[in-house]
């Protein structure tokens, strides 16, 4: 929609909406990703298979999946062309991936495109990282030449200046844009080259390339981290946006422009799933964004030239919650737990108040809105004495939604929960913790299980220091309900804590909620005497036995008949003509089991 505004007080309009629903889910939250916006295509070497997934470590790159909604998949041209790793796709000069057509928007010449790429390791040859033509000639492409400065294949006489803009063996972003008869290139964020000529504006094209064409092809060590491929020119505010996305994401230096210093080692590595918004020197703005994470930032009321509001997480998995949060009251009430992922925003000037919203639809879990709060750390000492005053949200279709928060430049901010009985979004089903008998049975089930490598049960007597004390195997990958147990036979006394650490095969891990469990009194200890004896002794564990609750076995695992005989809560065991030596003697009731060593002389 757009709103329009005559007379005193119009500053900023007419006001274009972009997806009030959900905010802008584009690259660094500019723009859709759903086919319906002006995104139309987009290659992530993050997520090559555009599903949260990628192929395996050195594998080949047979297909790599179109993000932008527009199923513009490129596909290996002859075998072998490409190779994924964790920097991005790399080519050995032998071919390029191929696909369908990028069909703009009727009659539109205005395009944009991004390329960020490492360029080969020697500089002799003309390398193309993008291409695409409409059968008779280039309509659009970024080649780096000979010469170091890029090639943009989006006129009909290519931007062909000396700038050594791309030296060899380095990683640059590459940003190409033009509208009309004007064009410009940006390399890490800064303005290299401008010209005036007459554009390609053809619509329907014979296909998009990356890696090489015809007699080109990208040389081996160059790889490709992204391509993005709008058909509009994007303002200066939303080129910036990007730029920065790229480069907390790729950890590049940009030259100018770096209004996103999060991503700094130094400020913590908030690299992941940047996206922004705010106003260029010059004007034009970005407003709505909340890219593909789950946080959408709208709405600021003071935006001026100039100032941007970008955010960006530590990749902490979502599904993971924890407790340690501190036990200062809010409004009467304490916050019993919190998403373990956390958020830090940089703000260049002052945009004002906004709205925040956390989507969880995709992780399961229904909160209720009034247990929410939004949590900003603003001192840096965790989000335990809430020197900024959590903030009440509410949730409707599974987003919980804030207004009017005012950020400032390096606040951290997490999302809260007054009541674990209605937990924060987390994969698994259930965790519980029930003493029986003095021994602890935890129990947990899972809905679905994906990369699962393995549980581990942690045990705590302050939930501040945990220790393993087993260890399980995962699923893998599931699509059905998985129970899960272990028992706990020595239990602490006093009160202790339980949690689940979930484990992937890539390293990344989860926590579960805590659980709290209190022993009170003796633990059963099972105790023999004398030992070592000639032919007979006796046992107790503080609560009834019979004769199938107690084994004894040599040390070949054969049971050795025993006779029982009770006396109170003691109990005489008389071996069957055993034969001097070292046995173990076995004692089980219900969740209960112990074992010691008997000598039988």
């Amino acid at each position: 929609f757009t709103v329009a505004c005559t007379g005193i007080g119009c500053a900023g309009f007419p006001v274009v909406g972009t997806g009030l629903a959900t905010g802008n889910f584009g690259p660094g939250g500019v723009d859709k990703s759903d086919g319906s916006g002006n995104l139309e295509f987009w290659l992530d070497s993050r997520d090559v298979n555009a599903n949260g997934t990628n192929p395996a470590n050195g594998s080949v790159v047979v297909t790599w999946s179109d993000k932008s909604g527009n199923d513009v998949d490129v596909t290996q041209n002859i075998a072998n062309v490409a190779t994924y790793s964790a920097t991005g796709v790399t080519f050995n000069n032998t071919g390029y991936l191929i696909g369908s057509d990028v069909t703009f928007p009727s009659g539109g010449a205005a395009r944009t495109a991004f390329v960020c790429a490492s360029t080969p390791d020697t500089p002799a040859d003309d390398v193309i990282f993008f291409y695409g033509n409409d059968g008779a000639s280039q309509s659009y492409g970024i080649l780096k030449t000979a010469a170091e400065n890029v090639r943009n294949y989006f006129f009909a006489n290519d931007l062909d200046d000396t700038g050594g803009w791309l030296p060899a063996g380095q990683t640059k972003v590459i940003n190409t844009r033009y509208a009309s008869s004007f064009q410009e290139i940006f390399v890490n964020g800064a303005s290299t080259a401008t010209k005036t000529a007459t554009p390609n504006t053809s619509t329907g094209l014979d296909g998009v390339q990356i890696g090489g064409w015809s007699s080109f092809a990208l040389n081996s060590n160059a790889t490709i981290k992204e391509v993005l491929l709008y058909s509009k020119a994007i303002n200066n505010a939303e080129r910036i946006i990007i730029n920065n996305y790229l480069s907390a994401k790729y950890d590049l230096t940009l030259a100018a422009n770096d209004v996103y210093t999060m991503d700094d080692a130094g400020n913590g590595n908030f690299d992941f799933e940047v996206a922004g918004i705010g106003q260029a020197s010059d004007g034009s703005r970005h407003i709505d964004a909340r890219g593909t994470g789950a946080v959408r930032m709208w709405n600021p009321n003071g935006l001026a030239n100039s100032e941007f509001l970008l955010w960006g997480h530590n990749n902490t998995p979502i599904t993971s919650t924890t407790t340690t949060v501190g036990l200062a009251g809010v409004d009467g009430t304490i916050i019993e737990e919190r998403l373990s992922r956390i958020w830090r925003v940089s703000e260049t000037g002052d945009v004002g108040t906004v709205s925040i919203s956390f989507d969880f639809t995709g992780v399961g879990g229904s909160p209720l809105g009034s247990n929410l709060r939004l949590l900003i750390d603003r001192d840096g000492d965790g989000f335990g004495d809430n020197d900024v005053t959590p903030l009440v949200g509410s949730v409707s279709n599974g987003i919980a939604v804030f207004s009017g928060v005012n950020f400032q430049n390096g606040d951290r901010f997490t999302l809260g929960n007054i009541d674990s009985a209605i937990p924060l979004p987390i994969e698994l089903i259930s965790f519980t913790a029930e003493l029986i008998q003095n021994e602890v049975l935890l129990q947990w089930a899972t809905a679905s299980e994906k990369n699962n490598h393995y549980f581990t049960i942690q045990r705590s007597q302050s939930a501040e220091s945990w220790h393993d004390i087993k260890r399980i195997d995962g699923a893998g990958d599931s699509q059905i309900r998985l129970d899960y147990e272990i028992v706990d036979t020595m239990p602490l006394q006093g009160v202790s804590y339980y949690r689940l650490k979930q484990t992937d095969f890539d390293g990344a891990f989860t926590y579960s909620p805590v659980k709290r469990v209190q022993l009170d009194g003796e633990v059963y200890q099972l105790k023999a005497f004398p030992n070592p004896t000639k032919d007979k002794f006796t046992i107790t564990t503080g609560f009834e036995l019979d004769k199938s609750n107690v084994k004894l076995m040599n040390l070949l695992g054969q049971e050795v008949p025993v006779v029982l005989q009770a006396d109170g809560l003691f109990y005489e065991v008389t071996p069957q003509s055993p034969l001097p030596g070292v046995y173990i003697l076995q004692v089980k009731k219900g969740f209960w089991a112990q074992s010691l060593k008997m000598i039988l002389d």
